[in-house]
């Protein structure tokens, strides 16, 4: 066995924790503008957000609530057109970054999601 300094992660799974999983999943299903990809557990739903990542929503009463999660999107403004138009409440945050266009909303536990559009001339 050689031993690599270097963690190679092959994908990438980001868990938010839910204290409800029904009303979880109306939510995120509207956040993502789709059903889940994937309930490999009770208890566990899958958001496959590129061929590299996955949102995980995760029944933990106990943590429920205590999540971040910030999504890359190419228009911020696109992006809270369409939430908007689903029902969901996102704040736009203009004044934050020079480098990021940002808008945030929170789900039923208050868990915090955060879309940020990259300005031109920068990169994330």
């Amino acid at each position: 066995m050689t031993t690599d300094p270097v963690l190679t992660v092959a994908h990438t799974l980001a868990g938010l924790p839910v204290s409800d999983m029904a009303r979880a999943e109306d939510w995120y299903v509207r956040l993502f503008g789709r059903p889940a990809d994937a309930a490999p557990m009770p208890g566990l739903l899958d958001f496959r957000t590129s061929d590299l990542a996955t949102v995980q929503i995760v029944l933990d009463v106990e943590n429920a609530g205590g999540g971040m999660l910030s999504l890359g999107v190419s228009s911020i403004d696109d992006a809270i057109v369409g939430l908007e138009g689903r029902g969901l409440d996102p704040q736009r945050d203009d004044t934050t970054s020079d480098k990021v266009r940002l808008g945030t909303l929170r789900d039923p536990d208050g868990n915090r999601i955060t879309l940020l559009e990259t300005k031109s001339g920068f990169s994330t």
